[in-house]
């Protein structure tokens, strides 16, 4: 028989082949697209002939009680889809050749392509070849705590789930900022990771995200550069300091379009502005002030931003009238004080 998949191998010369071939003919087939469910819910489950011979490995759907491992015999290689279908997501489904101690860790929900090369055990679609760049589709997981001994950082999350050893995480936003960067886990438990970080850190004192590999849905890994995360806001947008959030069609034409009088119309505001008061733009984008006023004496009259004087008006003859203008931040703070005369006489903002 053939070693990996137990094919017949009639002697040459011999009769009654036909039996054989039909059995082979049955096999192939199997290889090439059936599936077997083997059943168990902990400790080492070493699998049959039959069952190496399947295309897709199924888990029983029962709660695992443990980690369950299906051991490969040795000397047996082979690709295999396998499927962690458990009802319960606190155990991990473990393939390993019965030929070394190394193998391969499947969290429950999650569909891996496993190899074997009769010997050691191999995701064939192995996250580690694109260990550099991450991009993070959803919110990930809020780190609840960070912390280092030695060069062994370990962060805890929300939500509890297992990430298993050997995935590539993302980590945006946390304080030390050493524990941001790409990293792969080498170990974990329910709600927690562990990776290794260039330099001792101290603890968490701001709280970001934990992000992880594709194929659970939520990061895929490119390459060493950093990582993308989610989609720009509009404020990120307009801002144009984030260097790790992707830009929409819509937030391009939002920045596109977003220099002073686009979207904006000229507001007549005098009946809520007073001389001499401060005033906040609370708006998310820059505004215009223009403030008319009549001049009866050769006072200076001063429009304010932040404090600092941006605009002046002086009539050198008594009587005369007077334009007061500038462009106003987001969150800043604006006023205009008219000294002599009889107040503004129009106050138009573009907003």
């Amino acid at each position: 028989m053939t070693a990996n998949k137990g094919l017949n191998k009639p002697v040459v010369g011999s009769t009654g082949w036909g039996d054989p071939l039909n059995d082979n003919a049955d096999y192939i087939d199997a290889a090439l697209g059936s599936f077997a469910t083997v059943t168990g819910t902990s400790g080492d489950i070493t699998l049959t002939t039959d069952q190496v011979r399947v295309m897709c490995l199924k888990s029983d759907t029962g709660a695992f009680l443990s980690d369950v491992t299906y051991i490969v015999p040795s000397a047996v290689g082979g690709q295999w889809i396998v499927q962690n279908q458990s009802a319960s997501n606190a155990y991990n489904l473990i393939v390993k050749n019965a030929a070394s101690g190394n193998s391969v860790s499947i969290a429950n929900g999650q569909t891996r392509l496993v190899y074997s090369d009769g010997t050691k055990t191999f995701f064939s679609n192995d996250q580690s070849a694109f260990t550099s760049q991450s991009l993070q589709i959803g919110s990930g997981f809020v780190t609840a705590a960070a912390s280092c001994v030695g060069t062994n950082a370990t962060v805890t999350f929300s939500g509890g789930y297992l990430i298993t050893v050997g995935q590539v995480i993302s980590i945006k936003g946390v304080t030390p900022a050493g524990y941001n960067g790409v990293w792969t886990v080498t170990a974990s438990s329910a709600g927690s990771v562990t990776f290794v970080v260039p330099a001792t850190l101290t603890a968490q004192t701001v709280a970001g995200n934990l992000y992880y590999g594709a194929i659970s849905g939520s990061t895929l890994n490119l390459s060493n550069r950093g990582s993308l995360s989610g989609l720009a806001t509009q404020a990120e947008a307009v801002a144009g300091t984030d260097n790790t959030t992707l830009m929409t069609p819509l937030r391009v034409s939002q920045v596109k379009n977003i220099g002073i009088g686009a979207g904006q119309t000229w507001q007549n505001v005098a009946s809520s502005r007073a001389n001499d008061t401060n005033y906040v733009n609370s708006t998310d984008r820059a505004i215009m002030v223009n403030v008319s006023y009549l001049q009866a004496s050769t006072n200076t009259s001063y429009l304010l931003v932040d404090g600092i004087t941006v605009a002046t008006g002086k009539q050198s003859n008594i009587a005369g009238g007077q334009l007061l203008s500038a462009i106003v931040p987001s969150a800043s703070t604006y006023k205009v004080i008219i000294n002599g005369g009889n107040g503004f006489s129009t106050w138009a903002e573009l907003r």
